[in-house]
């Protein structure tokens, strides 16, 4: 889709590059994006050597996300009404091996209207958003990757919407495992169970209760259909 953004360097630094024998130069570069999200990447590379070397850290914060709607029309369906993006990211590549960190913080996201789009991924987004959004409206990710730059397969964004698509699919198909660092229990909250011809509940079920009123609090997104089922032996 068509999309235009701007990127303004203020300052960018490669020291100690030569072609002598060495093991890395030394990268500082900052900026701004659109003129309002501060970038800065700083490191070291090697891109002289007979296998590139890098270590390298990118920072970016307060980057608006609603101009990203026409990408995020064409591949899930949905504009964004708004909210800002924060990147904390670090890639080391040495001897062809790839280990990169990627932590993601959303803030205030929110989507918008749908869109026809034939390309729209038939997933969950809605429900992943309201799973993983906290009660100050941030959405923290931490999606961490690794490969080998020799592989045929080898794209880092590939790698990095394949690990987003996976946790969009997850709360679609295990929501409370989802949410497992809030609350304990994983799928089992799905059921609270009463003994046949009483209205008691045990202690394990009681903290199931208590588990689903901490995520209620935690994810106020969320909503919760109840429905009720007996058994037809044990509860005449």
């Amino acid at each position: 889709p068509n999309f235009s953004t701007r990127i303004n360097l203020s300052d960018a630094k490669i020291s100690g590059l030569t072609t002598e024998g060495f093991k890395a130069a030394q990268v500082s570069i900052k900026g701004k994006i659109d003129g309002h999200a501060p970038i800065d990447v700083k490191g070291k590379v090697n891109p002289l050597g007979k296998d590139l070397f890098l270590d390298m850290m990118v920072d970016l914060s307060n980057l608006e996300l609603s101009p990203m709607s026409p990408y995020t029309g064409k591949y899930i369906g949905r504009t964004i009404e708004k909210g800002k993006l924060n990147l904390a990211l670090q890639y080391v590549i040495e001897q062809k091996k790839l280990d990169a960190k990627n932590v993601v913080l959303l803030d205030q996201f929110t989507l918008g209207q749908d869109v026809d789009s034939p390309d729209a991924v038939n997933l969950p987004v809605g429900l992943a958003v309201s799973l993983l959004k906290d009660r100050s409206g941030k959405i923290n990710l931490d999606l961490p990757i690794s490969g080998r730059t020799d592989d045929p397969e080898y794209r880092p964004g590939k790698l990095i919407l394949q690990a987003l698509q996976n946790i969009i699919t997850k709360a679609a198909t295990s929501p409370f495992d989802l949410v497992a660092s809030l609350v304990a229990g994983g799928e089992d909250l799905k059921f609270v169970e009463f003994e046949p011809g009483s209205d008691r509940l045990d202690e394990a079920n009681s903290k199931k209760i208590e588990s689903i009123t901490t995520l209620m609090f935690e994810r106020p997104g969320l909503m919760i259909d109840l429905s009720g089922f007996s058994d037809t032996q044990k509860d005449k």
